[in-house]
């Protein structure tokens, strides 16, 4: 009996993944301006804009951080369709052509968060090591009946420790700030009903190249947008 639940099993499981195997791949639809394609300027950001043939609309813009570290993509997703589909995220890639084609890694806004607390912790270290070895000088001239007596006394520059808790305190306040908003606006994994919508920012190793191919997988179709 168990002999036959588990062939059951096993010939169910099979048949599933046979089926998943058969299913038609992934359409192809590329941004191609003035065709089915548009370029918009949101403060000075450009968006590319497409409209699939099923009615999904998708604008993407593609920046690189200040400090060259990693691509941000804007994304916005639009489901005008009769259908429900699932955005995910970490199944868009970015490939590089040029200097060195390849494919780019993503990189969670978790990772960064940690990032931004780790350089934060180090500078924090070296501001207040600072702070300690910092010395203060005072100059004293004592006159007496005798003659005049000029003393230099050196001890801990208390003003220089109150700058460092100063500076300490606002970068905390800032860097937070920061990560905050970096998981707060991450895009995240989404199921959209027609008519729902949904936007959000993912991060990619940056990298040197003339061309980078964004390829988003949503609804059956896998979007295309060169940058």
């Amino acid at each position: 009996m168990r002999h036959q639940f588990l062939l059951h099993l096993t010939g169910g499981i099979l048949l599933s993944t046979a089926l998943c195997h058969a299913q038609s791949p992934l359409s192809t639809v590329t941004c191609n301006e003035g065709q089915n394609c548009v370029r918009r300027y949101v403060d000075g950001q450009l968006f590319k804009i497409i409209t699939g043939p099923d009615g999904t609309s998708i604008a993407v813009s593609l920046i690189e951080s200040a400090n060259n570290q990693y691509f941000r993509l804007s994304i916005g997703v639009l489901n005008d369709t009769s259908g429900t589909y699932d955005v995910i995220p970490d199944g868009f890639t970015v490939k590089a052509t040029g200097y060195k084609p390849k494919t780019l890694s993503l990189v969670t806004a978790e990772s960064i968060a940690k990032t931004i607390e780790r350089e934060r912790a180090s500078a924090d270290e070296l501001e207040w090591v600072g702070a300690v070895f910092a010395r203060s000088t005072t100059k004293t001239t004592i006159r007496t009946n005798v003659g005049t007596i000029h003393a230099t006394t050196t001890g801990p520059d208390y003003d220089a420790r109150d700058r460092a808790s100063y500076d300490v305190q606002a970068r905390n306040a800032a860097s937070g700030g920061e990560e905050t908003q970096l998981l707060s606006t991450s895009l995240r994994r989404n199921t959209l009903s027609p008519g729902e919508k949904v936007g959000g920012f993912i991060y990619f190793k940056s990298a040197k190249a003339d061309i980078l191919h964004v390829h988003m997988p949503i609804g059956g179709t896998d979007y295309v947008f060169d940058f």
